[in-house]
């Protein structure tokens, strides 16, 4: 364990230098910081508060529940039960359709308590989570993995000030992120401090369960993705072996430890789950349509937005296209800060964890970029194609060999053959067969393995119904044959079992030529390649994980536009994540990584000044503007509707005369209405709705119920007294004209 904690320390220890020269570069780590913070909010900062980042779409609805959480903590009549705040009215559980932000509320409520209003309370939230980021990174990297100033400024710089979070900012619950950066923190104390007493261990890794919970407690998408990620940086480690034997050293030491954590963070959990594991099967089973549109593609990675000062006019001048979320693919950090971070990374490669975060960020952007499918199928078809021949050419089988071919032949019988691709192999695997048992047709003991084989895979891919046609036309030619050439007996047996396998292959896929026509183009390009390439032919030892490989790709890929498409729905909890393009957030950790390591080599390098330079100029390719919005405005829209409640009623609906202001700001301003007068309303705003709130914004429009009709619906499924629910906007429709509701839900 002492070991694992040289290897991933000794290189990033502090440089020795004097207190006075230490004080001033820990000084410039402080006034980076600093202009990264106004850098990040200078709009807001600018107007004095008199214009709050972003929107008045989702920022509002999660100043909103910020909001709903500090009157919660009040006790304020209507605010009583966190979980069933007043909008979507009377609808139980509606936070759980989106995130909490509960544990963001600590952040938040001070600010209230000393007088600010919701709106500029939630601008101090903003920057308070955008400092406390960077402290947490400067924490990270610092004292955790012992990187020195200029290194520490730049890793820190780029997690709390990079592109990819600011172009997030009107996502406030994807903001924070330094309860997870304290969590890091605490794996760094437990792998580097392998003297500590176990009570200090088992201390640190309830911190990181900890900070992981409250994640899940603030917003779903970073608490989420922190722990695939992580689960996926563990394998990697154990794969990799530069970093398997400490892993499992550690593992041995400290599984109590990690044990007792894990009970600890799903105690801690509990009433999350309780929660939101109810709104997950209420609106679970298929995907979203969303993730089309939030999908990273190739561009996606270097496209900075258009709002970055030095890259956004590449994206204002080639505009990613049409597309209802371009914001969502805006993951680039920049050209000069990309580059820093993979040589960063590449010449860390040497270190267990640059290894790891290496192949780890490798790895993530792979999985989660859009590609040509049938391009990667092909690939791997043909990689399988010539490890195919590779196994055929060999004389004798060893027992990686068989064991080779025992691993193609199960999982092409274990996959049904819908799969074009899988049949294509299925039949060049059959061919490989067929010509092996021809070439062994002398030798008696190297006939089993092939001939089974070859049944199995016939019975598998070839219907017996079409095979059962011409099977006794083929043993006749075959059995005459025989009778009067006795001496070529097994030649002829084994031409007429091609022959009858060939006409049952044309028979049964004459829907399907081009598996035919790839099957034989698979055959050829393997056995040809496997004998004029002899420098590059496969070993025997490498054959399982090559076929392994291609397989994976073929049976996951085929049909789906990327690795997260095709193994997502195979993950827990991933059903909830509409937006894949947000991984970039985690991905910043690795990538800061990498710039680190390359500005501390620069420093141990006497290049100080230099190191100093590539950090800061890194970071101000990060540097753009946001949109606010009005608080006068904001203000102003909700004030229109809060002047028409009648406190005596129990509810209300509110639907403007005009919709020019969207759907989903007039229903905010109803929402920050029902706040300023106490009142619940039906209207609502969130990640996932009420199915059968759904009519609503459909009302009114042809072959639609009307809104009059459908608040009389609304009323009959939850008892409400229709009589007390007010009606503010627009006014119902003659009652004799309205359509049944059943006709306008989905």
């Amino acid at each position: 364990m002492n070991r694992l904690a040289e290897r991933i320390g000794s290189s990033f220890d502090p440089v020795s230098e004097n207190p006075a020269r230490r004080g001033v570069q820990w000084a410039l780590v402080v006034v980076v910081g600093l202009l990264g913070v106004f850098a990040a909010h200078h709009p807001m900062i600018f107007s004095g508060f008199s214009r709050i980042q972003t929107d008045l779409g989702d920022s509002r609805l999660l100043n909103y529940l910020l909001e709903h959480g500090w009157l919660w903590v009040n006790r304020t009549p209507g605010h009583d039960r966190f979980w069933d705040a007043p909008f979507f009215h009377p609808v139980k559980n509606v936070i759980a359709y989106t995130d909490s932000m509960f544990s963001y509320g600590p952040f938040y409520w001070p600010f209230r308590l000393v007088g600010f209003s919701p709106e500029v309370s939630f601008g101090l939230f903003l920057i308070t989570s955008t400092v406390l980021n960077y402290a947490a990174g400067v924490l990270l990297f610092g004292r955790g993995l012992g990187f020195g100033a200029p290194a520490t400024a730049a890793g820190a710089g780029l997690i709390a000030f990079g592109a990819p979070r600011m172009n997030q900012l009107m996502h406030a619950q994807l903001v924070p992120f330094f309860y997870l950066l304290i969590a890091l923190y605490a794996l760094c104390r437990i792998i580097r401090e392998g003297t500590a007493s176990a009570a200090e261990r088992a201390s640190w890794w309830i911190v990181f369960a900890l900070g992981v919970a409250a994640q899940f407690y603030g917003g779903v998408y970073l608490g989420w993705f922190f722990g695939v990620a992580l689960a996926l940086t563990a394998v990697t480690a154990l794969v990799l072996r530069t970093s398997r034997d400490e892993v499992v050293s550690l593992i041995q030491r400290d599984w109590w430890a990690a044990v007792l954590a894990a009970a600890v963070g799903i105690l801690v959990l509990i009433p999350f789950l309780a929660h939101y594991l109810p709104a997950a099967r209420e609106f679970g089973g298929t995907f979203n349509d969303v993730q089309a549109y939030g999908h990273p593609t190739n561009w996606s990675w270097w496209n900075v937005g258009p709002n970055n000062w030095f890259w956004g006019w590449i994206d204002r001048r080639w505009p990613i296209g049409p597309h209802p979320f371009p914001w969502e693919l805006n993951l680039g950090i920049g050209f000069l800060t990309t580059a820093a971070c993979g040589v960063g990374l590449y010449l860390s490669k040497n270190s267990p964890l640059g290894r790891v975060a290496l192949a780890t960020m490798l790895l993530v952007l792979i999985a989660m970029t859009l590609v040509r499918n049938d391009r990667v199928v092909l690939l791997a078809g043909a990689a399988a194609c010539f490890a195919f021949g590779c196994l055929f050419r060999e004389p004798d089988w060893t027992e990686r060999g068989a064991g080779a071919f025992a691993l193609a032949v199960a999982v092409l019988l274990a996959c049904p053959p819908y799969n074009d691709a899988i049949r294509t192999l299925t039949l060049v695997l059959m061919v490989f067969c067929w010509v092996r048992l021809w070439e062994r047709r002398s030798r008696p003991d190297g006939l089993l393995a092939p001939g089974v084989g070859l049944f199995l895979l016939t019975l598998h891919l070839l219907p017996w119904s079409t095979m059962s046609l011409i099977a006794p036309g083929a043993v006749a030619a075959g059995a005459i044959l025989c009778y009067f050439r006795p001496k070529h007996r097994t030649e002829i047996v084994l031409a007429s079992v091609g022959l009858f396998l060939i006409a049952g292959a044309l028979l049964s896929l004459e829907s399907r030529p081009e598996v035919l026509y790839h099957a034989a183009l698979g055959v050829a390009f393997g056995w040809v390649c496997s004998t004029t390439l002899p420098q590059v032919r496969l070993k025997p030892s490498q054959l399982v994980p090559i076929l392994a490989v291609s397989f994976a790709l073929v049976i996951l890929l085929y049909g789906k536009t990327s690795l997260w498409y095709a193994l997502s729905p195979y993950i827990p909890g991933a059903k909830a994540i509409r937006v894949p393009s947000r991984v970039v957030l985690i991905l910043l950790v690795p990538a800061a990584f990498g710039l680190a390591s390359l500005v501390e080599r620069l420093d141990r390098s006497l290049w100080g000044m230099a190191a100093w330079c590539l950090a800061l100029l890194c970071l101000v390719e990060q540097s753009g503007t946001t949109d606010c919005y009005s608080l006068a405005e904001s203000r102003a829209r909700i004030a229109v509707i809060s002047q028409q409640i009648d406190p005596s009623m129990g509810t209300f609906y509110y639907r403007p005369e005009s919709e020019e202001s969207g759907f989903v700001q007039y229903n905010l301003d109803a929402m920050w209405a029902s706040l300023n007068t106490g009142i619940p309303t039906i209207n609502g705003n969130s990640g996932c709705f009420p199915k059968d709130w759904w009519p609503f914004p459909q009302a009114d429009a042809p072959n639609k119920a009307t809104t009059e009709a459908v608040l009389r619906a609304w009323c009959e499924k939850f008892g409400l007294d229709r009589r007390r629910v007010q009606r503010i906007g627009r006014q119902a429709g003659p009652d004799e004209n309205e359509k049944p509701v059943s006709d306008s839900a989905e």
